[in-house]
C-alpha cells in the first residue's frame, strides 16, 4: 500500500489508519461490514508526503506520525538524475526528446523563482519536480493530439506560468521561449 500525501486525507481515513496500526484490525463500516479485517502478518504501509510548509499541506497528528520512520529527501539538482526524469516521462512519445534544453531550463527557472521572479501574492513562486513532472505528463498524454513540440510547449506553460503575476510572467515566458520552443523547433 502506498499512500501519497496522507496529510490530505479526512480525519476518518486518519483514524482508520491509526486503528489498523495499533490494533491490527480495521472494521469498513461505510461498506456496511460488522466483522473487522485482520492485516496480514507481512503488511507494511509505505506513505510519502511533502512538507507542511507546502501550499495545502498540513503536519499529521503526533500520534500517528510517531508510527513512521521519517527520511527528509531533498529536491534533485544532479542534471543526469533530472534528465532521467524527463527521459522517462517522453521517450514514449519522442525517441529522441530535447532532454538537455528541458533540463537546462527547469535549473533555470528554479534559480529564477529564487531571485527575481514572483507570483500572483508577490511571494517567490516554488518550481519543483512536481511542476515538471505534470508539464511532462502533459506533453506524454497530448502528444498525439497536438503534436509534440506544441504539447511540451503547452505543459511548460502550464506549470511555469501560470500562478507568476505579470512581470514575471513576461521574463518566464521569453524563457521559456528562448529555451524551449527555440531549442524543439531546432531539434
Amino acid at each position: 500500500v502506498l499512500l501519497d500525501e496522507i496529510n490530505l486525507a479526512s480525519a476518518e481515513t486518519l483514524e482508520c489508519l491509526s486503528g489498523l496500526l495499533e490494533g491490527g484490525s480495521l472494521v469498513l463500516s461505510e461498506r456496511g461490514d460488522l466483522e473487522a479485517i485482520h492485516r496480514h502478518p507481512d503488511f507494511r504501509l509505505f506513505a510519502a508526503m511533502n512538507p507542511a510548509n507546502d501550499v495545502g499541506k498540513s503536519n499529521l497528528p503526533a500520534a500517528l506520525r510517531a508510527r513512521f520512520s521519517e527520511f527528509y529527501l531533498k529536491e534533485l539538482e544532479d542534471r543526469d538524475d533530472i534528465a532521467m526524469i524527463v527521459q522517462g516521462y517522453l521517450a514514449r512519445v519522442n525517441p529522441k526528446p530535447p532532454t538537455l534544453s528541458i533540463v537546462d531550463f527547469y535549473l533555470t527557472a528554479r534559480k529564477e523563482a529564487e531571485t527575481r521572479l514572483v507570483d500572483g501574492a508577490n511571494q517567490k513562486p516554488r518550481f519543483n519536480l512536481r511542476s515538471l513532472s505534470r508539464s511532462l505528463e502533459y506533453c506524454a498524454d497530448t502528444t498525439q493530439l497536438f503534436g509534440f513540440d506544441r504539447a511540451l510547449l503547452e505543459g511548460i506553460q502550464l506549470a511555469f506560468l501560470t500562478q507568476l503575476n505579470t512581470a514575471s510572467y513576461d521574463i518566464m515566458n521569453a524563457l521559456i521561449h528562448k529555451m524551449i520552443r527555440a531549442k524543439t523547433l531546432n531539434d
